[in-house]
């Protein structure tokens, strides 16, 4: 027993040199097939000032930009970023799904602000390396130094042979959050041996009980509800159940082509629909448009008029693009700025508002914002009550009404406030295209077609109808030639209801007495419920609530319980972290269980192996070597029970 103990100390001695440390080869994400990526590199200064608010991107959407800020550069290659002599504690560094091999090379002296590593489920490990100084936080303004937010990636840290880093924090130097690296021991490691002390345990949080809750609304009259174009479900055997969804030609997050659908169910009793929450994400599915063959569901399809979308000239100054009150500021007296508000509570006050800069555009003839205007945001944003107190003042007119400028973003489009209306075609002019608009008589019930040509502008790249038009009788229409365009088509998906039944889940309070409620710290709203009226859809018992205005949420207690996930939380122990690569690594001898501290559980632990109950590894062999003569044996336990007596002043080499 005793020569394998001491042949296995000797291999650790050389071993322990050259620690291995194992990344997952994926560089920063790119989709394959669009090409589109949402990974980027960018330091900012990280205030809550948006007039302050200042940002330099090194890489985004797979393009580098190494001019962006002095001293930084980014090779995609080896997926590295470098700084050198970036002594910038003002700024922070922020990453985005680089993947589990991105690399921060340091050289020179070096110093951030905080850097903040995110993996999106994707890759958000950090390997620093490099022969340079890096510092982070020295101030000690921040919580943490370094944020590693893995969100469900195989997160980890390692810190290079020959770099120098030191962190500092209010509680810790390096936290990683919801990481799936489960290899405990290893998802914080140092390349020259140095064991850094850290906890690692699975995430848990305090999460509130909810409870779905319903409510009905008599409509009075009947409503039409659009859920976009018609799906059919081979696998639906519930008569009640109808899909709708919508197709997009370049899905926000991945670029592709995607169906999203939702799944619908009728309540007679109620003449409603409700949404199905529990269907895939947030009640829907998201499918790619090229396996929709492949799956369970089709687009309905039907013969239909092509409906046209167009403008003509009253739409284009009335409607073109978005409205805000035009502004003037003082210190930029030839600028022109807009604001737009937002509401949280009230409709009849705003609480924010958000500024824009605004440029005119020759090619469009029209206003767009200034992109070098308001930082990441495009924006500054202003509480209603602050808004006297800068240097922006409305426009006013005449009449003292405020003023209002129209003016186009890049998610404004014709789209947006144009018409539709069925595409005609005549024989007798077949290059002109037109658009019919239907109009019947409340008394008689008889149709009339207003018939009116359309102009492409090719400078607007889209249609425009530039005169009234022609009024005729469904048969003068016919008789002059005009004809419908039909072509196969989705179906839209339009329900015509005359009940409202919404569905949601609300967290559940308490009052003083025990009484159950519903609610949400959002909308403060507190909801009574009825616990003995409850409705059964999708599998689910809903129960009926109205709102109670009397109680109010913060007298009331949440009901929670612990939840725990499988995903890891990593954290450096202490305040500070001082790592010097050159050092030789810092063993506690006596922790045979690797945990930080010394106590009777590693004596116990070598009481163990010695016979043969345990096998322990080569680390915990090295530090189990208690008295230094190259073996473990009942001597080490006893050198350990003297330092726990505090009879021996200390376990380290003399």
């Amino acid at each position: 027993m005793k020569k394998t103990i001491a042949t296995i100390l000797a291999v650790l001695l050389v071993l322990s040199v050259a620690p291995i440390t194992a990344f997952a080869e994926n560089g920063p994400h790119i989709d394959e097939s669009s090409g589109f990526s949402w990974a980027f590199i960018r330091f900012f200064i990280n205030t809550q000032v948006e007039e302050e608010y200042k940002s330099y991107t090194v890489f985004a959407e797979t393009k580098t930009y190494n001019d962006a800020i002095e001293g930084a550069s980014y090779d995609l290659a080896s997926n590295t970023l470098t700084i050198t002599d970036f002594n910038h504690p003002e700024l922070s560094l922020s990453t985005n799904m680089m993947g589990d091999d991105f690399k921060l090379r340091v050289i020179g002296s070096c110093a951030l602000d905080m850097i903040y590593i995110w993996g999106d489920m994707y890759g958000g490990s950090l390997d620093i390396q490099g022969n340079g100084t890096l510092t982070v936080n020295e101030a000690k303004t921040r919580d943490t130094a370094l944020v590693m937010n893995a969100e469900g990636s195989k997160a980890k840290l390692n810190l290079g042979k020959d770099v120098k880093v030191d962190l500092y924090g209010k509680t810790t130097p390096c936290v990683i959050n919801y990481s799936a690296y489960d290899d405990l021991k290893t998802g914080i490691t140092a390349a020259n041996g140095e064991k850094i002390a850290y906890k690692a345990e699975k995430e848990h949080a305090e999460v509130n009980d909810t409870i779905g809750t319903a409510r009905y609304t008599d409509l009075e009259g009947t409503w039409t509800t659009d859920y976009g174009i018609l799906f059919s479900c081979e696998t639906e055997t519930d008569k009640d159940v109808i899909y709708g969804g919508h197709y997009y030609e370049e899905e926000y997050y991945t670029g592709k082509s995607v169906y999203t659908i939702g799944r619908y169910k009728y309540l007679k009793e109620y003449d409603a629909y409700v949404a199905d929450q529990s269907f895939g994400d947030y009640g829907q599915i998201s499918i790619p448009a090229d396996e929709l063959a492949d799956s369970p569901y089709s687009v309905v399809m039907a013969n239909a008029p092509v409906m046209q979308l167009y403008t003509d000239d009253y739409m284009e100054e009335h409607y073109r693009g978005l409205e805000g009150d035009l502004l003037t500021k003082a210190s930029d007296p030839g600028g022109v700025y807009v604001a737009n508000y937002s509401w949280t509570t009230d409709r009849e006050h705003p609480d924010t508002y958000y500024i824009r800069r605004l440029i005119w555009d020759d090619d469009i003839e029209f206003y767009v914002p200034d992109p070098d205007f308001g930082g990441m945001f495009g924006s500054e944003s202003y509480d209603v009550d602050e808004f006297s107190e800068t240097d922006y003042a409305h426009v006013l007119d005449e009449s003292g009404d405020r003023m209002t400028v129209r003016y186009l973003d890049e998610y404004t489009g014709i789209e947006n406030y144009g018409s539709r209306s069925p595409l005609v075609l005549n024989d007798k002019t077949p290059d002109v295209k037109y658009v019919a608009l239907t109009y019947t008589d409340d008394e008689t019930g008889e149709e009339t077609y207003l018939v009116s040509p359309l102009v492409y502008n090719e400078k607007r790249g889209y249609y425009f109808v530039e005169d009234s038009g022609e009024w005729m009788t469904p048969a003068e229409f016919e008789a002059s030639g005009y004809h419908y365009v039909y072509e196969e088509q989705p179906v839209p998906c339009k329900v015509k209801h005359t009940g409202e039944v919404e569905l949601k889940n609300v967290n559940l309070y308490r009052d003083a007495e025990g009484k159950q409620y519903g609610g949400a710290r959002w909308d403060d709203k507190v909801y009574e419920i009825d616990f003995g009226n409850t409705l059964e859809v999708f599998g689910e018992t809903y129960y009926f609530y109205a709102e109670n205005e009397t109680v109010k949420i913060e007298d009331l207690t949440p009901i929670t319980h612990e939840e725990t996930y499988d995903y890891y939380h990593y954290e450096i122990e202490g305040t500070e972290l001082h790592y010097n690569a050159g050092a030789a690594p810092q063993i506690l001898y006596g922790d045979v269980n690797g945990d930080g501290k010394v106590d009777i559980t590693d004596a116990t632990m070598i009481q163990n192996a010695i016979s043969e109950l345990v096998e322990l590894d080569a680390d915990a062999m090295l530090r189990a070597d208690t008295n230094h003569d190259g073996s473990v044996n009942i001597t080490d336990v006893t050198q350990i029970q003297l330092f726990i007596a505090e009879l021996v002043p200390s376990l380290d080499k003399a």
